[in-house]
């Protein structure tokens, strides 16, 4: 009788680990790297170990539960900046996430881990496949904004969970309107006036499961964009920055990934959360427009 129920077990968790890694390499059909996605993982690691172990740990740990909770957003989140003192301003921001989401892990990602997510990363698409596809463009860039902008779809790429700009202001609790469990397994939002007929997505708020194609697609884009003026970025316009890494960029990906926003722009600056200054007055003397004026000095 015990050795029926075990197999019993062994079965429920065979078909259930079945499900979620089907879903897994669909959702991740164009990337490689998500041989990190922990579902894959959960059954790889059972599988290379003794029958006693797996079933052992059958018993204890491993329940739909579990399996739809790698199947989530993770419950983290993620700031940039080049080192991990924030200035005094984004500080603020930082501690009162900390203090309003208790259950939200937060974590600044500094310049030298964004460099090495930049050489870790592999491109999907057939024709830009080989060697460190995005660390040349990453390295080339003309201001570090385009290297954060990339850093931010390296980070939930990797890891998953939500990225934010410093000064990102907390105004209700996520789990009011962040739905961790979505079936897209990303979520951002529209930052353009209602009406506009270039709707643009925003970049400095979203969330998504890790590995996910859509992020994938827009790193793919960036390589894509720099490959496509030979690795020559025209700097005399006001917004190729926008074009090369930033909203503008983010958009193309998740229109080609084929996601829609569920976020409006009231959501994102009044609602929900609340984007202090962005990148025209961020902290009044660090915004990267004013750096971009200092290129076109040259």
């Amino acid at each position: 009788m015990a050795l029926v129920a075990q197999l019993r077990r062994l079965l429920c968790f065979v078909s259930t680990a079945a499900v979620a890694t089907t879903l897994a390499i669909w959702n991740a059909r164009e990337v490689p790297q998500y041989r990190d996605f922990d579902a894959i993982t959960f059954l790889g690691g059972y599988l290379k170990s003794g029958t006693s172990d797996f079933m052992a740990t059958l018993s204890t740990s491993t329940t739909p539960e579990d399996l739809q909770t790698q199947m989530e957003i993770p419950r983290q989140s993620f700031i940039i900046w080049k080192s991990p003192d924030l200035p005094k301003e984004a500080l603020l921001f930082h501690n009162y996430w900390m203090k309003m989401e208790p259950n939200l892990t937060r974590r600044i990602v500094t310049d030298d881990e964004c460099r090495s997510l930049a050489e870790r990363y592999r491109c999907t698409r057939p024709h830009l496949k080989g060697g460190h596809c995005l660390v040349e463009p990453y390295d080339s860039f003309p201001l570090n904004v385009m290297r954060a902008d990339t850093c931010r779809l390296l980070v939930i790429y990797f890891y998953g969970g939500i990225y934010m700009d410093l000064d990102v202001h907390w105004m209700r609790p996520i789990e009011d309107w962040f739905n961790f469990s979505a079936s897209s397994g990303i979520l951002f939002g529209n930052e353009t006036r209602r009406g506009y007929p270039n709707p643009g997505y925003c970049n400095w708020f979203f969330g998504a499961r890790r590995g996910h194609r859509c992020i994938a697609i827009t790193l793919d884009e960036i390589v894509e964009r720099y490959r496509s003026v030979g690795g020559i970025i025209n700097v005399s316009y006001e917004h190729f920055v926008h074009d090369h890494t930033g909203p503008n960029i983010f958009t193309v990906g998740m229109k080609k990934c084929g996601v829609e926003p569920v976020y409006s722009r009231a959501d994102l600056i009044r609602i929900n959360i609340w984007h202090a200054h962005g990148s025209v007055a961020w902290n009044r003397t660090d915004s990267w427009t004013a750096a971009r004026e200092e290129l076109w000095k040259k």
